[in-house]
Order: C-alpha cells, then sequence, then structure tokens
C-alpha cells in the first residue's frame, strides 16, 4: 500500500476526470474497441485517453474480512508508533501522588442495572423493536458501552437485529473494530454522558460525578489530577465476587 498518496497535495481522480495538464481522461486500461489488448506504446495510451471512454463501475459491496485486514494492518503501524512514547514522560506531566497494581477483574455484565440506570439505552432498545431503525450516532453509541463482555455484545446484537438493515458479519467488524482500537489506545472509549448528550443519544439528566483518571504506566496505573467525565458504563458492569 502507498500511504503517500494520502498527502494533501494529492487527488484521487475519478473515472473519467481530466489531468489538468496532459488533458488526457483517466481511463482503465484493460480494454480497446471491445477486444483485449496490451497497452505497452505510450502513444497508444495517450490517444486512447484523449476522448472520454465509458467506465462502468461495479456494485461494491461490504466485505467484512477486508475490513478487518485493513483496520489490524493500520493498528499495528500506529501501535508501533506508540512504542517509541517514554512512558516516564507520563509521570513527569501528571506528577501523580500514588500507584495502584494492575489487577484485572472479570466483568460480569448487569443489563438490568444499565437500563434502570441510564434510560437512554432502554429508549434505543425500543427504538429498534418498534422503528426498525437506529441512527449512526446511537449505534456508536451503544457499541461503546456493550462491548466488553461476551454477554453485553450479545445483548448489543439483539438490539441491532431489530433494525432492517441489521446484518450480522458488518455488525460483529464494527463491534471488533472499536475493541481493537481501544486495547490499542488509539479510540474506542465509551461514550461519556456529555457526549451521548451533546448529539442527541444520551437520557439528558446525568448526575454522576467527576472522578480522577488513572493513566497506565507498565503493570501499574498512576493516578492523575485530571477528572474523567462520568459514562453509563459504569452502570453496565459488576466485577466477579472472587471465592
Amino acid at each position: 500500500m502507498d500511504f503517500s498518496v494520502y498527502d494533501a497535495r494529492r487527488m484521487w481522480r475519478t473515472p473519467g476526470s481530466i489531468h489538468q495538464d496532459t488533458k488526457l481522461y483517466k481511463t482503465l486500461l484493460n480494454s480497446f474497441d471491445g477486444d483485449s489488448m496490451i497497452f505497452s506504446d505510450e502513444n497508444t495510451i495517450k490517444k486512447y485517453s484523449s476522448t472520454p471512454q465509458p467506465n462502468v463501475v461495479a456494485d461494491q459491496f461490504f466485505n467484512y474480512k477486508a475490513n478487518e485486514w485493513y483496520r489490524t494492518y493500520i493498528y499495528s503501524f500506529e501501535d508501533n508508533e506508540k512504542r517509541k512514547d517514554d512512558p516516564i514522560e507520563y509521570f513527569n506531566q501528571y506528577g501523580s501522588r500514588a500507584f495502584k497494581d494492575l489487577q484485572p477483574t472479570e466483568k460480569v455484565f448487569d443489563p438490568q442495572n444499565l437500563v434502570t440506570k441510564c434510560t437512554a439505552i432502554q429508549r434505543l432498545k425500543d427504538q429498534s423493536e418498534k422503528e426498525k431503525f437506529l441512527e449512526h450516532e446511537a449505534r456508536l453509541f451503544l457499541c461503546s458501552i456493550l462491548s466488553y463482555t461476551e454477554d453485553a455484545i450479545k445483548y448489543l446484537h439483539e438490539i441491532l437485529s431489530h433494525c432492517s438493515d441489521y446484518n450480522f458479519d458488518k455488525s460483529s467488524a464494527h463491534i471488533n473494530d472499536w475493541i481493537k482500537r481501544r486495547q490499542l489506545g488509539i479510540g474506542g472509549r465509551p461514550y461519556t454522558c456529555e457526549r451521548a448528550n451533546a448529539v442527541g443519544v444520551g437520557c439528558g439528566n446525568c448526575n454522576l460525578q467527576k472522578k480522577n483518571k488513572w493513566q497506565k504506566v507498565g503493570n501499574k496505573f498512576i493516578e492523575t489530577n485530571e477528572k474523567s467525565l462520568p459514562s453509563p458504563v459504569r452502570y453496565a458492569y459488576k466485577s466477579r465476587s472472587k471465592t
């Protein structure tokens, strides 16, 4: 893949468009007057491209496997760049007052508590069942909250499955992409109440308290003085009790 073509100075040309200097048309070089031939001669190519040619573009279909491959490639590239960062910078930047051991606990999805404490989830669930439609922002909001356990993802699919345009493979690809971005630390974070309300998918009445953010450094967390915005994800999960 040639990432240089994404440079701001370059322009993607659609079939049939004219080059500003040569005045030649962008044309697919695979046939001439209906007969297959090899365009090995420059003059032949220029002559062929000097007049508009039929440019029929086949219907495009979403390929979740291709999408997943592309995303994995991009995230791997970004992850390699991220490794160059010095974690000590975080410590110097935040001047945190304590370390906290990173001891992950298993999350248990609690849908009843979620819909009780955050009415936005129940409202969107009802909308998908009655109207068979959810706008893009609503789907992103749901994905950001319901993508931390298998049970939550199953619950998310149940909501989305009521939409008339639901496609299991496509939805799974988007969900997996969201999770991957979160794992790499380049996105995929849960919607805050503020963001959900700003785009019209929240409950509109949030009284959650802000908490200090914790910055991961190595295998520990450092508490910072920066406040995190509350999110309904707090209501969605509980830690499994240790026996």
